[in-house]
Parts: C-alpha cells; structure tokens; sequence
C-alpha cells in the first residue's frame, strides 16, 4: 500500500516539489522505506521506485508483478470472445483435439488430413487438446482456451524481463518488458487462439536465450539445454528453425567466450 500527498507550492529545501509534483510515502511490512517525488504520470511511480530499489528483492518483485500484471491486464477482454477464423479448422475441426493420440499428434499433419498446409505442431496440438479436456468441449471451452493465451503472453514477458536485466539492470529491462507487455504487434497472437504458436514459439525461445547468455552454465549442459530449447520450439512452429543462430548472437553480447567456443556450445540446437 501507498499513501500519497501533494506537497505544498514553494516548500523550501533540496528538491522542493512544484505544485504539480506529488510527495510519496511507500510503505512494506512494518516500516516506511522512502519518500519519492514524482511529477509524471503515476504509471512511472513503480519504474521509480525500482530504480531507488535496485538490487533489493522488493525491486524483483514489483517488477515481475508489474510486467505479469500489464500482460495479463491489456489481453482480459480477448478472454470473452470465441472461436474465429483459422482457430475453426485448426483448433474446433481438428479430430488430433477432440481424440489425441501419439498417431494423429506426431506423426501427421497440422491438422490430421491437411498435408497441403506443409505444417507440423505437435506441442500446440497437445495444448489446444489439454484446454479442451479441461472443459470437456462446454461453453468455457473458448474462456480456457483465451486465458491458456493470456497466461503465455505474461510468462513470455516475465521472461524477457529476465533476460534483459542481465545486460542493461532492472530498470531497462522493465522499461522493455512493460513495452513488449503492450505492443500491439502482439495482438494477434495473443487474442486468437490460432496464434497460439507465436507465443509458444516465443517462450522457447526467450528460455534458449537465457541458457545460451548465461555465462555460469557448464559446457554440456548449456548444449543439452539449449537443444532441448530448440526442439521444443520447433514442435511448436516451423519457423523455430533460425532460432539457435539467434541464440549465437544473444551469447556473443551477453557473454565474454569466443565466438568459437559459443557455436561449439551450441551446436547441437542447430
């Protein structure tokens, strides 16, 4: 909780607030860590206090929830629509869905009976078919399925969250996670059902960044990791493919090995 007060016009003293600014008091647990001035709008006050609080784990906190808060709040009113357009065939129509088996998951087309497509998602049909097990085909079917989107979207964003702070602190890294949280070039994605493999395909992706740029990890588990990271992701979207040359260049800026020695490491997720 918060409390916050307008600081009178003309208080004298380093850092006098104008009438416009706003003195706030935060409080956690049994004490008061800080007064914090701030003119700006209150959206800002939370990227404040985790710039005065860097290093602290109230500051990982406040932006975790901040960032899983904005992804999950921008997409709520996608959670009341339905099935449209391509989620008919591919998600409703599809018999891998209502009855998955190993035969019709993995070792046929995305969906069963459609080679022309050329396309191969396994991991998304196994989602698509655990939303509608949950709900056994009802009404809520659509809400879990929408909500199964949203909850990616936040997860994805917590990560980016991760990954950046390693390079440029918490508080860039939340400045670009609030960003990529509500961007509107993800709306597709994350609103139709359908566009579920982008954001599956993001996860993945995001968790091969973070093993291919941790500098802590051993060699070979660095190599099971991020293979692992890439098949994953390509049973999730074909366009997984480019990934691991993405993770090269993600090792190259985040750690000090040679060139050399991070496509060894990574070779096996090619």
């Amino acid at each position: 909780p918060c409390a916050s007060r307008r600081s009178p016009k003309g208080e004298a003293g380093r850092g006098a607030a104008t009438a416009h600014e706003k003195e706030i008091v935060f409080y956690c647990g049994c004490g008061r860590i800080r007064h914090l001035r701030t003119g700006g709008p209150e959206a800002f006050v939370i990227l404040n206090l985790i710039m005065r609080l860097r290093g602290t784990t109230l500051a990982w906190i406040l932006a975790v929830g901040a960032v899983a808060g904005c992804a999950v709040t921008v997409y709520l009113p996608s959670m009341s629509g339905g099935f449209v357009y391509d989620d008919v065939p591919y998600v409703v129509a599809n018999s891998a869905v209502a009855s998955p088996s190993l035969r019709a998951v993995f070792c046929d087309a995305f969906p069963p009976g459609r080679k022309d497509t050329g396309l191969y998602r396994p991991l998304l049909t196994l989602s698509y078919a655990l939303d509608r097990r949950l709900t056994a085909g009802s009404a809520d079917w659509t809400v879990v399925a929408h909500a199964h989107n949203v909850v990616l979207h936040a997860m994805v964003c917590v990560l980016i969250l991760v990954l950046l702070a390693r390079k440029w602190g918490l508080a860039g890294a939340f400045a670009g996670a609030m960003l990529y949280a509500a961007h509107p070039v993800l709306t597709e994605s994350v609103a139709w059902v359908a566009g579920r493999s982008e954001l599956l395909l993001g996860l993945w992706a995001v968790v091969g960044a973070l093993v291919a740029g941790s500098p802590g990890l051993k060699s070979w588990k660095r190599a099971v990791l991020s293979a692992t990271c890439s098949l994953l992701a390509i049973l999730s979207k074909e366009s997984a493919a480019i990934l691991p040359l993405a993770w090269v260049t993600v090792a190259w800026v985040f750690r000090s090995d040679s060139l050399r020695d991070i496509l060894i490491e990574l070779l096996p997720s090619f």
